[in-house]
């Protein structure tokens, strides 16, 4: 049995979550027990439930605050990347792209819980706050874009694109759990393939919805090509 320590609570709290995402990454979530996670953390069971009143209490929190940290790494990329609205845009959705790949073992456990019955409403909850958090920065961005000559569309359009772009991005996860799952039964190039097809016809549909010349749009899709390539380590 590991030592147990004696940590401040959020310390506490933090090592739980750390040891359940990466039991849930290593070995699935169905396999995960509150005695592993406590093992794993080097914390008491009556520390664990001081924060916890069971393992699915902890799989919300750990998928809640993943989801706020790649809401928070697209953001950031685009509030501090320099250029015109197409560069902010795209270096918004390659931050995106390289954080899903960062944690793809653990987000590909996550796609297998939201596939099972009975977990659509947390996860339309989920979405939810992705894009409440995402849109006013998103509104933002395209408004720039428009007033700058990037992108062309009326202010009046505005609205109805964002909510697009935002259906297209966080609609992709179906389809890259389908690619992983044919990734680990030995298929990379097809996972590749399939990914690569979501992600070109992303591209192709933000690239109209934006009014992007066929230079731009080219542009765009060719900052998004790295991420199937990653699907071979799966």
């Amino acid at each position: 049995m590991s030592l147990r320590r004696r940590m401040p609570p959020e310390a506490r709290r933090s090592a739980i979550l750390a040891a359940a995402t990466e039991l849930m990454a290593g070995h699935g979530w169905d396999t995960v027990t509150v005695s592993g996670i406590v093992d794993a953390a080097e914390i008491s069971k009556g520390g664990f439930y001081h924060h916890f009143s069971s393992k699915d209490a902890v799989m919300e929190a750990v998928i809640r605050d993943l989801a706020a940290s790649g809401l928070d790494s697209a953001v950031r990329a685009l509030d501090t990347t320099e250029g015109d609205a197409l560069k902010r845009f795209t270096a918004f959705l390659t931050a995106g792209l390289d954080w899903e790949s960062a944690r793809a073992e653990t987000l590909d456990q996550i796609a297998r819980i939201a596939a099972q019955r009975g977990n659509d409403p947390f996860f339309g909850r989920l979405q939810e706050n992705a894009i409440e958090h995402l849109r006013p920065a998103l509104v933002a961005l395209v408004r720039a874009g428009a007033a700058e000559g990037t992108f062309s569309m009326s202010d009046a359009e505005t609205g109805p694109a964002v909510d697009l772009l935002l259906h297209l991005l966080l609609s992709r996860w179906r389809t890259i759990a389908e690619a992983r799952g044919h990734a680990r039964a030995g298929a990379p190039d097809l996972a590749r393939r399939i990914v690569a097809d979501r992600l070109n016809a992303e591209s192709a549909l933000m690239a109209r919805v934006l009014g992007l010349t066929e230079v731009q749009a080219a542009s765009l899709a060719e900052g998004r090509t790295g991420y199937a390539g990653s699907l071979s380590a799966s």
